[in-house]
């Protein structure tokens, strides 16, 4: 295809691209960043690293025997690949006697410190990440009964609010608040769906620059009452986001367990990654753009991810009530599961 780009329509060329070669990228990247989020690879970026790595292995071989013209023995070919892995940056060794359980945070604080550089560990909740939700549905005690007894979180009304807002709870930390689309605060026909905010330090100008990079304009910046300024957007590939300016103490705490990562799935990962890059001036170090896995593509959406001690379970529990897995698992393990109202949300194993 790309040897005759020349002589082929525009829009036939960006059709293959989306449906061949994004997603062949898209999914090596998802692979590496997992790994490379726990500090197991030396790499800051993943999706450059995935263009890498098949270069430092299979790349070899091509060159070695001539685009295949000339034949190369068995331990030939294994002998280049395994040079290409090995020059792969790899995680340092843990220091001696550190127990299994505290491998893992070091092996994170690792991954901030290459080159001899500090920089803060990304995590959900700090600046340029997401860092709160919420559940917005038309079904209050439906929803509400589901997540408690699927993930075991909390729900309490806030007396001291006068909205009488319901807030969520997962070991100890709030971690997001529950709004009723039976209001009149919100138009009949607002479809439900979870609310995902970013963490920015001025709104205004990462709206500016939203719109810019593509975004549409839902809800332009105004301010939350005393807890900040938000603005709602779509991004280029049809996800809905917040901007939220606030105080940290409005943000998911690091050590809260239940958010781990934000994943957006969709049809062209690539082009959502780069308009997150222009909009905050970096990639989400806690967010995966990955390529919609499934037998029906689901319309991009941004998804939490779960960190819960039995994934099997969860998903029992989920089924048995009326709800369930529409893809199984995917390659790295994570399942996504629907509850009442159609909301969508991940689990994956967590850390042991």
């Amino acid at each position: 295809m790309r040897a005759e780009a020349a002589c082929l329509p525009r829009g036939l060329l960006q059709a293959w691209d989306r449906s061949g070669p994004q997603r062949t990228q898209g999914e090596p990247a998802h692979q590496l960043r997992r790994p490379a989020g726990l500090g197991l690879l030396g790499v800051d970026d993943a999706a450059p690293a995935a263009d890498h790595f098949p270069l430092l292995t299979s790349g070899a071989v091509s060159e070695r025997s001539h685009q295949g013209a000339a034949s190369l023995s068995a331990p030939a070919r294994t002998a280049l690949i395994a040079a290409g892995v090995r020059a792969f940056p790899p995680r340092p060794p843990a220091p001696n006697g550190l127990p299994r359980t505290q491998q893992v945070s070091y092996y994170s604080s690792w991954s901030t410190r290459q080159g001899g550089r500090q920089v803060p560990s990304s995590h959900l909740g700090a600046l340029n990440e997401f860092c709160w939700m919420d559940v917005k549905t038309h079904d209050v005690p439906g929803t509400t009964a589901f997540f408690s007894a699927v993930l075991g979180w909390r729900f309490a009304v806030d007396g001291s609010d006068w909205r009488r807002a319901t807030k969520i709870f997962a070991d100890g930390h709030q971690i997001g608040g529950v709004s009723d689309l039976s209001s009149p605060l919100y138009p009949p026909d607002t479809p439900a769906h979870i609310a995902y905010y970013l963490a920015v330090d001025d709104v205004e100008a990462r709206t500016e620059a939203a719109t810019a990079a593509g975004a549409h304009l839902v809800l332009a910046p105004f301010d939350a009452g005393d807890q900040g300024r938000i603005a709602t957007l779509i991004d280029p590939v049809g996800a809905a986001f917040s901007l939220w300016q606030t105080h940290s103490s409005h943000r998911w705490s690091p050590s809260a367990r239940a958010p781990q990562r934000m994943v957006l799935a969709c049809p062209r990962p690539e082009q959502a990654r780069h308009f997150y890059q222009d909009v905050l001036g970096t990639v989400p170090g806690c967010a995966d753009f990955v390529p919609a896995h499934g037998a029906e593509e689901p319309e991009p959406r941004w998804e939490l991810v779960v960190a819960v001690d039995d994934p099997d379970a969860v998903a029992a529990r989920a089924r048995g009530l009326g709800h369930g897995t529409p893809d199984g698992p995917d390659p790295v393990g994570e399942q996504r599961l629907t509850g009442p109202d159609g909301l969508t949300f991940r689990i994956r194993a967590a850390a042991s």
